[in-house]
């Protein structure tokens, strides 16, 4: 994220997470991240061939 913001011309970033991944989730908020949205049952893990929760994050300049 240091690069995307001191020197790209990127305007935004968006990624999404599983719900229940909390590590993951701090990651995400640690860089610089905010959570946009929550999509219920939206990301297919493919290790678990399950439906999971997920949060949409994004950053804006």
């Amino acid at each position: 994220m240091d690069w995307i913001v001191t020197k790209s011309n990127i305007a935004e970033v968006r990624t999404s997470c599983a719900a229940e991944h909390q590590a993951s989730l701090q990651v995400l908020e640690k860089i610089g991240l905010e959570r946009a949205a929550f999509h219920p049952a939206s990301l297919f893990l493919s290790a678990t061939q399950a439906q999971a929760d997920a949060w949409l994050y994004r950053w804006k300049r």
